[in-house]
């Protein structure tokens, strides 16, 4: 995914946050280059260290357009949602593909292929950005 950063004044030690600002929305997440990179136009690859948990921080979303947003105190991922063998996920967020383990309990029949929100904590959201 495409994305614009900004410099976000951290509020405690630790990885740089930034500001990403891509064609699907905004949030404010955990930076894995270079800090003299902000400020630019990056590619980047998307790590969320949380699972779905289904009726947790996943549910099934009525809107089937790829979204990226804050929503008080969770990042908000929507799109549409593929299972793997290995008992993975992946959702597609306007293109980019963020991978997810999956928790108790089971999806359930039906889910794969459908849009989906998951919400998850800000601390387990990073990007890392890579050369295209």
């Amino acid at each position: 995914m495409l994305v614009k950063t900004e410099a976000v004044q951290a509020a405690r030690p630790g990885p740089m946050l930034v500001r990403v600002r891509s064609a699907v929305g905004t949030a404010v997440v955990l930076w894995r280059g270079a800090p003299q990179a902000v400020g630019r136009d990056h590619h980047v690859e998307w790590t969320v260290d949380e699972d779905i948990v289904w009726t947790g921080n996943a549910r099934p979303s009525t809107d089937g357009t790829p979204e990226l947003r804050e929503d008080g105190d969770s990042i908000v991922f929507r799109g549409r949602l593929s299972l793997d063998e290995d008992g993975g996920a992946a959702l597609d967020v306007g293109g980019s593909v963020i991978l997810f383990d999956l928790a108790d309990p089971l999806l359930p029949d039906g889910v794969e292929g459908s849009w989906v929100e998951v919400r998850v904590a800000p601390d387990n959201v990073t990007v890392w950005p890579y050369e295209v």
